[in-house]
């Protein structure tokens, strides 16, 4: 968190973002399952600086929920905490990649959890999920991986 904002505090920083003219991900939708609120804030407000509409889910079951509900917009990725209350994030990847709905089952999942040792990303793997953002976010490795999901490798990715 601290080197996430320390940019906006500290005018002397220089911010190591990559330019928001290198990649367009403008009209991107990406749902946030992320059940703490200064969590959310702030991916939310660094993902909407590069054209990505975000919406949250609070846990694993409300992120079935919206996936399942007809009238939900399309997302392009879902990033998934982990640890959070009602259905965690590895069960609900689980669930969704048993889906009957192929665009469901193979909707890109991505951790984003501070649980990054070695075992919790293949934890993370082993149910599913395709990759792993350590949290505190850093936004040049989200935007790597959307780049990765929209180019269609980032199945590939996780096979390798």
């Amino acid at each position: 968190l601290y080197y996430g904002l320390k940019p906006y505090i500290d005018s002397s920083a220089k911010p190591s973002e990559p330019s928001k003219n290198a990649v367009n991900f403008a009209g991107k939708r990406i749902l946030l399952a992320e059940d703490n609120d200064l969590n959310w804030e702030i991916i939310h407000t660094m993902l909407e600086e590069y054209g990505i509409v975000s919406d949250r889910a609070e846990n694993g079951q409300i992120c079935l929920d919206i996936l399942h509900d007809a009238a939900a917009p399309h997302y392009d990725i879902v990033l998934m905490d982990v640890q959070m209350p009602v259905m965690d994030g590895r069960e609900a990847t689980r669930r969704l990649r048993a889906d009957p709905d192929p665009a469901l089952r193979d909707l890109p999942i991505v951790a984003m959890t501070a649980d990054a040792f070695a075992e919790d990303v293949a934890a993370c793997r082993e149910a599913g999920m395709d990759a792993h953002i350590a949290k505190p976010v850093d936004i040049k490795q989200v935007l790597r991986t959307l780049k990765l999901a929209r180019d269609g490798t980032l199945h590939e990715q996780k096979k390798s």
